[in-house]
């Protein structure tokens, strides 16, 4: 089980397994929510949740992942834990306009989020004289963990 560190990835492995399309979405049986930007295997005990219909940006799959760990925030732990039969049912908030879902307002925030935090890390980095080997890692999972 990996938890939170290293966004939930607890080892590489060279054995076939299913592999799940990139731009999907993650949760394990505590609620941790990751979005992935890349193809990867999974084990039964994380849900793994993509759209062959629909599309969605970068954008709206990260703002999905926001919400979602929103929703799931301490509902979920050893003697309690998330089952993907028991995800179906999950709820969460999303702006709205005419009644339809605001994709453009999702998309809109957060690229200003990671506008915003890549802002944040180059004046860091400058002002602290480091250097980032991998930036845009870093920069990705700044924007699910502030």
């Amino acid at each position: 089980m990996a938890g939170v560190t290293n966004t939930g990835i607890a080892n590489y492995v060279s054995n076939p397994s299913i592999v799940f399309p990139k731009n999907s979405i993650t949760i394990d049986i505590f609620g941790n929510v990751f979005y992935r930007d890349y193809t990867f295997g999974a084990c039964g005990d994380v849900g793994v949740y993509w759209s062959d219909e629909k599309n969605y940006s970068r954008y709206a799959m990260l703002f999905f992942a926001i919400s979602m760990k929103k929703a799931l925030l301490g509902k979920y732990y050893f003697g309690n834990k998330l089952r993907s039969s028991r995800s179906h049912d999950l709820t969460m908030r999303l702006p709205e306009k005419n009644g339809d879902i605001d994709f453009a307002f999702m998309e809109n925030f957060m690229l200003e989020l990671e506008t915003e935090r890549i802002k944040e890390l180059k004046e860091y980095t400058h002002a602290t004289g480091l250097i980032i080997e991998n930036f845009i890692i870093l920069h990705k999972l700044s924007i699910l963990h502030p």
